[in-house]
């Protein structure tokens, strides 16, 4: 699952903690992969309901809620990794994070019967994803690997 709480001292006003699997832990390369790609989208799902998503514990009056712009630290890609190549757990994350935005692309087809409500929605749904790469290795093949799902 993920939760939101507030940043406490980063710059960022809300952090939204969400934990991938642990490779070495699962009982398969099947788990695993359907663990990571949960992660990720839950923590998409919670970034797309803001703070007044029941469960978290923001009181924010001042705030709409609303969450335009996330940055992931690259999920699972660490020591938790194991023995998945780094390419395949970064596709799973990239590919969970696209599918996501798509569905919420067409959930806000299906709720805008009219340009207000299109607008009011717009408002509340995610302008930009981040994916934080930390060494040489993780940038060349986060690159690689979103060129691919990206561009086909």
């Amino acid at each position: 699952d993920a939760k939101m709480t507030t940043g406490g001292s980063l710059l960022a006003k809300k952090c939204i903690h969400a934990v991938g699997p642990n490779y070495h832990l699962t009982r398969s390369q099947e788990e695993g992969d359907r663990l990571l790609t949960s992660a990720y989208r839950r923590a998409m799902v919670v970034a797309a309901r803001g703070s007044r998503s029941p469960g978290n514990k923001i009181d924010d009056e001042k705030s709409d809620g609303s969450i335009r712009t996330l940055a992931f630290p690259l999920i699972s890609a660490g020591v938790f990794r194991g023995s998945m190549p780094l390419a395949h757990v970064l596709e799973l994350g990239l590919h969970s994070i696209v599918s996501e935005l798509l569905r919420e692309q067409e959930d806000e087809d299906e709720n805008s019967s009219s340009p207000h409500q299109k607008i009011a929605y717009t408002k509340r749904t995610l302008k930009m994803v981040h994916l934080m790469a930390y060494t040489e290795l993780e940038i060349a093949t986060l690159i690689r690997v979103a060129d691919r799902v990206l561009l086909g």
